[in-house]
């Protein structure tokens, strides 16, 4: 409403602007009327095409937010899957995140190596599964209770890092081995999306919840939508036009049915252009490491 009341007053402007000046040329300097009606009949004619630019660049926009809020609320499964396969890690205060997943039997959790290998040394930490939260407006989403003890911790034993350095597994960690653990697990995809397919993933956001009246400080994880670009110049690295911000590195990129399709690894040198490591990558290295989980 209040952009449509903004555009109405700009397009008012400037007809007004256009008349004036057309007025002030008709009566101030020249009294010939055809040719003052004929400027007249030219403005009109400019500003309804204008008009009809604005309306068509306001319907595309509204096309655009329809099919984005048909993407966002015709998946939610597929959030809840990936939300509540999220986990939250911190070594010593750095925030990063990860996404559960299995192989070979074992549960584990996929994040990117700066997150758990600080100055080229692992680094062992604590890690929260998501959760269902209310917010302390009454929002109802997955998240972290940072207050309250973490679901297990991992040490430098625990961590596996790919030859590449982008990416690492925590692995072996007893308190994911759980049927709950198993339930939240993810697969991977066979493959990455073709370019413009549709992908998902969540970002952290801090938010004030509550537990019946009582109130904390926790994270919410909320949707986010992109498509996928392509093979990046690193044969490991797949592009995305989705945005991500400080914290969401580790986090899981999924298809439509839940897949995991990358690993955030970075992003570019804007918002919206993210590196994750992609499938078949990740499948290769778990192949490799597989004397891991004997």
């Amino acid at each position: 409403m209040k952009s449509s009341l903004l555009t109405d007053a700009v397009m008012g402007l400037v007809f007004g602007l256009a008349l004036v000046s057309v007025v002030y040329y008709c009566y101030g300097i020249n009294k010939d009327a055809r040719e003052c009606n004929a400027s007249l009949e030219n403005v009109r004619g400019n500003f309804d095409s204008l008009n009809r630019e604005f309306d068509r660049l306001q319907n595309e926009a509204a096309t655009l937010r329809s099919t984005l809020a048909t993407a966002v609320n015709g998946h939610t499964d597929v959030y809840e899957k990936l939300a509540s396969a999220t986990v939250r890690i911190d070594v010593g205060g750095a925030l990063c995140h990860g996404v559960i997943g299995e192989h070979s039997g074992k549960i584990i959790i996929h994040t990117a190596a700066h997150c758990v290998v600080r100055g080229g040394k692992k680094t062992g930490g604590r890690f929260w599964v998501a959760r269902k939260l209310t917010a302390a407006n009454d929002y109802k989403g997955w998240g972290f209770d940072v207050g309250a003890n973490p679901d297990g911790a991992f040490g430098r034993e625990n961590i596996t890092q790919s030859p590449r350095r982008d990416m690492a597994f925590i692995i072996g960690v007893g308190s994911l081995q759980s049927e709950r653990a198993r339930k939240l697990a993810l697969k991977l995809a066979d493959a990455p999306p073709p370019p413009l397919q549709v992908v998902y993933t969540t970002h952290w956001q801090p938010v004030d919840w509550k537990i019946g009246s009582q109130e904390a400080q926790g994270e919410f994880l909320f949707p986010s939508l992109g498509v996928a670009e392509g093979q990046d110049r690193e044969p490991n690295l797949y592009m995305y036009a989705l945005p991500v911000y400080p914290g969401d590195s580790g986090s899981g990129i999924v298809n439509s049915a839940g897949q995991i399709v990358g690993i955030i690894s970075r992003r570019g040198t804007d918002t919206l252009k993210t590196f994750a490591v992609g499938p078949r990558t990740i499948s290769g290295f778990l192949d490799e490491v597989h004397r891991k989980f004997r």
